[in-house]
């Protein structure tokens, strides 16, 4: 079981802020995100690739799956709830993998860039018939503004 699969960490020391670093905006609670938008995966994982190394941070673009669709896909594996969602190529290809867990899925647009999940799970690395599974974080904002004050 996956549901709820999120955490939060305080760190020691107040990030410096500058080009290369800054804050993201976050999701308004129940915020959806309509299907096939296009959302930003990245991460230091595994890669499928042997000519590609994991030593340096590896992003692909997926769009998101439809919920009912994401439901079916994976119907004997596990339960897809509402604090989930898939994004993935229909075809493969395109995926997060083991090693990426907790990293982020982002959404862009005019209004600047938006986490609205992290890497939780899958089955596989870019198979056709399994898309990556995010948990989504508009379904826990509530809990994340109650704990930090955003």
């Amino acid at each position: 079981e996956y549901d709820y699969d999120f955490c939060i960490l305080e760190l020691q020391d107040l990030i410096q802020y500058d080009n290369t670093r800054r804050p993201i905006q976050l999701p308004k609670a129940g915020e959806d995100i309509e299907n096939e938008t296009i959302l930003l995966t990245s991460g230091w994982g595994a890669t499928q690739n042997v000519a590609e190394s994991n030593d340096h941070l590896r992003a692909v673009e997926v769009p998101k799956m439809d919920q009912f669709e994401c439901t079916l896909k994976y119907l004997f594996q596990n339960i897809i709830t509402d604090r989930m969602f898939c994004a993935g190529v229909r075809g493969g290809g395109k995926d997060a993998c083991q090693g990426d867990s907790g990293g982020p899925i982002v959404k862009t647009g005019t209004d600047g860039p938006r986490l609205v999940g992290v890497v939780s799970w899958g089955v596989g690395c870019a198979l056709p018939q399994y898309p990556g599974v995010y948990g989504r974080l508009s379904r826990v904002r509530d809990w994340i503004t109650q704990i930090t004050d955003l």
